[in-house]
Parts: structure tokens; C-alpha cells; sequence
């Protein structure tokens, strides 16, 4: 018979280790959606627009709302760090990817993937204007 004894020493020693990554959590959550609010506005306006960026625009929106967003992050991450070090091998550059950091691709897909779910909400929110108010301005 196997007994088993929980470690409740080791669990909060985990505890405490966890606790002091929230405020980079805090970070990163309060960067991406502020990159999001900044890529997602214009991009609501485009897709307000009658002309051929408002389909690049949907498109952009369903591709971005159709990946998954760990595999964004897997897939700029790896993109950016093979990229650098392929640049800096071909040009001959004495640094590599290493001072890339990885908050700040994570920073950057988030914020990616924020603007293309509040692009739909700032565009309803653009529909939602009466065409009488907005020539009013």
C-alpha cells in the first residue's frame, strides 16, 4: 500500500516563488492591451471603411481570432529569434538573439492578438453612431 504525504513546506516555498512573478504578469497583461487599444482602434477604423483595406483589415482580424494564442506566441517568438540570429550571422554583427527579451515578443503577440479581438469591439462601437451625429463633427 502506497501512502502518500502532502509537502506543505515545498508547496508554499512554490507558493512564495509564484508570487513574485505577478507583477510581471501585471506587466505584461496591462502592455498587451495597451498595445492592443493602439493597434485595435485604427484597425476598427479601417474595417468601418468601405474601401479594399477594410477586407485586409477582416482578414487580418479572422486570421489573428482563428490562431490560437500560445501558438502566436510560439510562433513570433521562434520567428524573431531565428530572424535576428540569421541577420546577424549574414551581416556579420557580434550579438544575437539573446538580447532579444522574451517579455517583450510575448508583450508584442498578446498586444497582437488584443487588438484583433477589440477591433470588433471598437467597430461596433463606430456602427453604433448614428450617420446624422458623425456629420455633425
Amino acid at each position: 500500500m502506497v501512502t502518500f504525504q502532502f509537502d506543505w513546506a515545498f508547496t508554499w516555498e512554490v507558493f512564495l516563488v509564484c508570487m513574485k512573478q505577478v507583477p510581471v504578469c501585471f506587466f505584461a497583461a496591462t502592455a498587451a492591451i495597451l498595445t492592443g487599444l493602439v493597434l485595435g482602434i485604427p484597425l476598427a477604423a479601417a474595417r468601418n471603411k468601405k474601401k479594399w483595406f477594410r477586407y485586409l483589415a477582416n482578414a487580418y482580424v479572422h486570421l489573428i481570432r482563428g490562431i490560437p494564442t500560445i501558438l502566436l506566441l510560439l510562433i513570433l517568438y521562434l520567428s524573431i529569434k531565428n530572424g535576428f540570429n540569421a541577420l546577424a550571422k549574414t551581416y556579420g554583427w557580434t550579438v544575437n538573439a539573446t538580447v532579444i527579451p522574451a517579455l517583450g515578443i510575448a508583450v508584442l503577440a498578446l498586444g497582437i492578438s488584443a487588438a484583433a479581438f477589440l477591433s470588433g469591439s471598437f467597430l461596433t462601437a463606430l456602427r453604433s453612431v448614428d450617420p446624422g451625429q458623425r456629420k455633425s463633427f
